[in-house]
């Protein structure tokens, strides 16, 4: 189906944009640990997701999967959207 193909392109285009935003996040919150200041998760979780955005991005068919604990906790997630 050719007349899907922008409307594809323009999705993966959202997609980067927005993973880019949340890796920046990601960043903000593993310096701030590294200052013991963080609030959310361990530097090893938010690397962790840190590196699934960056095998999304890249490879495009990464599907990340977590330990029930943290997929069943979304407030991590949550707060760092919230928090910046």
């Amino acid at each position: 189906m050719v007349y899907n193909e922008p409307r594809q392109l323009n999705k993966t285009v959202n997609f980067i944009k927005e993973a880019e935003k949340v890796k920046l996040k990601l960043e903000c919150e593993i310096k701030a640990h590294q200052l013991g200041q963080g609030k959310d998760g361990t530097i090893s979780q938010l690397e962790s997701f840190y590196q699934d955005i960056e095998l999304m991005i890249r490879g495009k068919i990464h599907i990340p999967s977590y330990p029930r604990t943290i997929a069943d906790s979304g407030d991590l997630i949550v707060n760092l959207e919230n928090n910046y």
